[in-house]
């Protein structure tokens, strides 16, 4: 299959499970969902959701939509 499915979290320590997920840092994911929204990226707003990708995502959309993580996450690591 063409269809790429991912979770996102936030945590020092890799997360295999349920109990790795609820230890991750929730709350910097509520502010990354909110800077990549700001950049015209949609994600679930969940960080228990999964994402996807698919073969109608061409590699000019993964290129914008990395372009746009990488200014969300410069944005939130300088505190802006």
């Amino acid at each position: 299959s063409s269809d790429l499915m991912f979770g996102l979290y936030f945590s020092p320590l890799p997360v295999h499970d349920l109990s790795g997920a609820k230890a991750s840092n929730a709350v910097f994911f509520a502010k990354f969902y909110h800077a990549l929204l700001a950049e015209g990226v949609y994600l679930a707003p969940s960080p228990y959701e999964a994402g996807f990708i698919s073969a109608t995502h061409g590699l000019a959309q993964i290129r914008a939509t990395h372009a746009a993580t990488e200014r969300a996450l410069t944005r939130l690591r300088v505190g802006e």
